[in-house]
């Protein structure tokens, strides 16, 4: 998860695509929401906590708008 913060942070990113290299297909994608609720679950760990007690902006995340999210019914695939 830090990696994927990381990323999130230095390319200035939204989400970051899952990909299956096997099968050549993105299997998922991780999103900065997805990530910080992943670390807002993470309480009692002392990094975890300093984390998730701080804003995207804080973060160097950008901020994205509801409308701006795309979502992905995991019953299809892509």
């Amino acid at each position: 998860m830090l990696t994927v913060l990381l990323l999130l942070s230095k390319f200035r990113l939204r989400s970051i695509p899952v990909v299956n290299i096997d099968e050549n297909v993105v299997q998922n994608v991780i999103t900065q929401s997805g990530v910080i609720l992943g670390l807002s679950q993470c309480r009692g760990r002392d990094w975890f906590d300093n984390l998730a007690g701080k804003s995207l902006h804080q973060l160097g995340l950008p901020v994205m708008t509801r409308s701006k999210e795309i979502t992905r019914d995991p019953s299809h695939s892509f």
